[in-house]
């Protein structure tokens, strides 16, 4: 796991606290909304 974490320029705590942070579903949802409006606007931002 160092070498990966080395590669991205991150700590390896950095790595597990995220591993260890549960899945948040609404965030999930939020973010697959935003990508279908902005898919629909054929990529423009604003």
């Amino acid at each position: 796991m160092w070498v990966i974490c080395h590669l991205f320029g991150i700590n390896r705590s950095v790595y597990y606290a995220q591993v260890k942070r549960p899945v948040n579903v609404q965030r999930i949802e939020l973010r697959s909304r935003v990508r279908a409006c902005h898919a629909l606007s054929r990529g423009a931002a604003g």
